[in-house]
C-alpha cells in the first residue's frame, strides 16, 4: 500500500484493516458466485474514500458458495494479526441456520490502519500508571508481556491484577515511575530480557542491542568457568541454553547472583536513587533464576496483596 503518514518525523507506511479485509474477500466472493469465474483482483472502497486494490488468496468456488482470502497488512504499525489471511464465504441460500462457529471481532471506523509511533506506546504504559497511582497504588509491579504474568501467577502465587505491561520500555517506565512519586517498582521478565538489562540497556527490543550469552559467558569466567563451557555459553542459541550449561557445571547461582546486582545497579541509576528497584528473572524451563534480598522483600508485599 502507497499511503503514508508522519509521526514524530518519521514517515510511517499505512495499512488496511481486518474490517476492509473481511469486506474485500466477501466482495470477491460474491462476485465470484454471481458470475461463476475467478476474480484476481478486488477494489474496496474505504469509508475515509481510500481505493485499495485487493488480491484474493486461497480461492475456492463452485455453483453454489465460494470462498477466498484477504491478507492483512498493517504497513508500520505493530499489529499482532499483520500477515493474517481474512477469510470470506458466500452461498446463493440465504438461511439464519448456517452453522456459523467461531469468528472475528471486527472494528473501526475508516478502514485504514494508521500507524502507533514508539511514543504512543510509551503513552499507554504512563496512562497505565497514572491509573495505579491514582488508585493509590505505591509498589509497581512491572511486566515485560505474558510470560512474566503466567509465569508470576502460577509459580509465585501473585496477584497480577494490579500490573502494568511494559513491552521493552525498561528506560522510560523507570523515569515515569520516579516522576510519579512510586515507593518501589517490581520488574519480573524472562532471562532473555532481563539480561539485556544487566548490561544498562534500557530498550531491550532486538533491533536496539543483544549481548544475551556475552555478558554470561563473561560472568561465567568470573565464577570459574574454564574457556571451553564459556566458549559454549556464549555460542548458545537461546538464553535457556546457556542456563542449561551454567547449571551442568555448577555455576548458575554465583552467575546469576551477580547478574542481578548489575540488573538492579542499572534500574537505580535510572531512577537516580529516587525509588529503590528490584527484578526476579525466571525461565520456563527452568524456573526463577535469581532474586536479590530486596526484589524477596518486594515480592512479599505482592504476595501479601500489600499493594498500598
Amino acid at each position: 500500500m502507497s499511503l503514508f503518514t508522519v509521526k514524530e518525523g518519521k514517515k510511517l507506511r499505512c495499512g488496511y484493516t481486518t474490517g476492509s479485509c473481511a469486506a474485500a474477500a466477501a466482495k470477491a466472493a460474491a462476485m465470484m458466485v454471481l458470475t461463476g469465474r475467478r476474480v484476481d483482483a478486488v477494489s474496496l472502497q474505504t469509508p475515509q474514500g481510500t481505493v485499495l486494490q485487493l488480491i484474493p488468496e486461497d480461492v475456492s468456488f463452485g455453483p453454489q458458495s465460494a470462498t477466498c482470502a484477504i491478507r492483512k497488512d498493517s504497513g508500520d504499525d505493530p499489529d499482532i494479526t499483520d500477515g493474517m489471511l481474512v477469510y470470506g464465504t458466500v452461498q446463493k441460500t440465504f438461511t439464519p441456520r448456517l452453522g456459523i462457529v467461531g469468528g472475528l471481532s471486527i472494528l473501526g471506523t475508516s478502514g485504514i490502519v494508521d500507524p502507533m509511533s514508539e511514543q504512543a506506546l510509551v503513552d499507554t504504559i504512563h496512562t497505565e500508571m497514572d491509573s495505579r497511582r491514582a488508585a493509590g497504588q505505591a509498589h509497581l509491579l512491572a511486566f515485560f508481556g505474558n510470560y512474566g504474568v503466567d509465569f508470576s501467577r502460577d509459580h509465585l502465587g501473585l496477584d497480577v491484577s494490579p500490573r502494568v505491561t511494559i513491552s521493552n520500555y525498561v528506560g522510560e517506565t523507570l523515569d515515569y515511575a520516579a516522576y510519579k512519586g512510586f515507593s518501589d517498582v517490581l520488574l519480573i521478565g524472562h532471562i532473555g530480557k532481563l539480561v539485556k538489562v544487566a548490561q544498562g540497556i534500557m530498550n531491550t527490543h532486538s533491533r536496539y542491542a543483544d549481548g544475551r550469552t556475552t555478558l554470561l559467558a563473561l560472568e561465567a569466567v568470573f565464577a570459574g568457568a574454564s574457556r571451553e563451557v564459556a566458549q559454549k555459553i556464549y555460542d548458545s542459541l537461546t538464553t535457556d541454553e546457556a542456563v542449561r550449561l551454567l547449571k551442568e557445571t555448577g555455576l548458575l547461582e554465583p552467575v546469576m547472583a551477580a547478574v542481578c546486582d548489575k540488573i538492579e545497579s542499572y534500574m537505580d541509576q535510572r531512577t537516580h536513587g529516587q525509588v529503590p528497584t528490584a527484578a526476579v528473572v525466571f525461565s520456563n524451563a527452568y524456573g526463577v533464576l535469581g532474586q536479590s534480598s530486596r526484589a524477596q522483600a518486594f515480592l512479599a508485599l505482592h504476595t501479601k496483596g500489600e499493594l498500598r
